[in-house]
């Protein structure tokens, strides 16, 4: 049997994010598909509707 090797925790963290870019990639291709829209225009939709509602400058 062979020595199995260890995932570092910096390997971990990035495999959590690609997984979670995929995940949320795949998300949104569906609900553009759904509703007949580029995945742009949703992005573009959920970013105006963020800043309506969070009227706090970031500093």
């Amino acid at each position: 049997m062979g020595k199995k090797r260890t995932i570092s925790h910096e390997e971990k963290k990035i495999q959590v994010v690609l997984q979670i870019k995929r995940n949320t990639n795949e998300k949104l291709s569906n609900y553009a598909n759904d509703n007949d829209v580029s995945k742009s225009e949703v992005v573009q939709q959920l970013l105006e509707e963020f800043l309506e509602k969070d009227e706090k400058p970031y500093c």
